[in-house]
């Protein structure tokens, strides 16, 4: 059984589609993206298993991770006495167990995440754990995100209670991020007493736009499908309509053109999230 979970988005202010440019283009692209049980298209999934090897059965203290771009550590300065644990698979058979390296954190622990260029991203689904067996009670996971846009979007996950280590009862259980969570620039986990892997992110969809000696260039990546250029000649109100790309990801347009304002549409994208079965 599936139960729904509800994100909550501080700091209101008007969704918009972009940001204005100082240049009679603009390009404006709303930065929804794809959430659902399965992995969202574009995705990827963080294990904590890169480098250096987390050997099977141990557990080290460190400062700081990366892999695949992301760049976690904790709240605060990065230094000795500040930081979390990361886990091999195989642990010992009082913290919780998947055969895989995940991170943990223990009283006064703290975690915060990001993409090492700063880039956006969107945040699908994570698996979650009780700390260990002498900790056993259910405990509850606040995901804080910060959006480019300045608005805050809050998670809470809430962990079962059932954690047996090594023994054949599953430890973690994932759980799924509602749509709000887009268009991130960081996110904070500011309370201990959890375990955390096979985080699954997706880099968000962006638009460039620059002038060469003849034309105005519009660009955008990734090339999914769903994604659909728009334009409008004016924003007041907009007008927007399909532009033909021809399966391309690039579009030149002379500069003796009319004005134009361009966007990604990303409705076809949008998906459900869901709390674990």
């Amino acid at each position: 059984m599936t139960r729904p979970h509800f994100c909550h988005i501080g700091n209101p202010s008007r969704r918009g589609w972009g940001q204005e440019k100082s240049l009679a283009w603009l390009a404006a692209f709303g930065l929804l993206s794809a959430t659902a049980q399965c992995h969202a298209q574009g995705s990827f999934q963080i294990t904590f298993d890169g480098d250096p090897v987390q050997p099977p059965g141990t557990s080290y203290f460190v400062q700081q991770y990366f892999e695949s771009g992301a760049w976690f550590r904790p709240l605060g300065v990065i230094g000795p006495g500040n930081g979390f644990s990361r886990r091999g698979g195989g642990s010992p058979s009082f913290i919780p167990d998947n055969g895989t390296a995940y991170i943990a954190t223990a009283f006064g622990d703290s975690l915060q995440f990001s993409f090492l260029h700063g880039s956006p991203f969107s945040l699908v689904s994570v698996d979650l754990a009780e700390y260990s067996t002498t900790v056993p009670n259910a405990v509850t996971v606040p995901f804080v995100g910060y959006r480019s846009d300045g608005s805050v979007v809050n998670a809470s996950f809430t962990t079962d209670g059932i954690i047996d280590g090594t023994g054949p009862i599953a430890d973690f259980q994932t759980f799924h991020f509602c749509p709000q969570f887009s268009n991130l620039t960081r996110v904070e986990i500011p309370t201990y007493g959890w375990s955390l892997d096979n985080l699954v992110v997706v880099p968000e969809p962006g638009m460039s736009i620059y002038r060469s000696p003849t034309n105005v260039v519009v660009s955008w990546s990734p090339t999914w499908p769903g994604i659909v250029l728009e334009s409008s000649p004016t924003l007041t109100p907009p007008e927007w309509q399909p532009v033909s790309t021809n399966g391309t990801n690039s579009l030149s347009f002379p500069i003796s053109g009319p004005s134009r304002f361009f966007r990604l549409n990303l409705d076809a994208l949008r998906g459900l999230c869901y709390a674990p079965e």
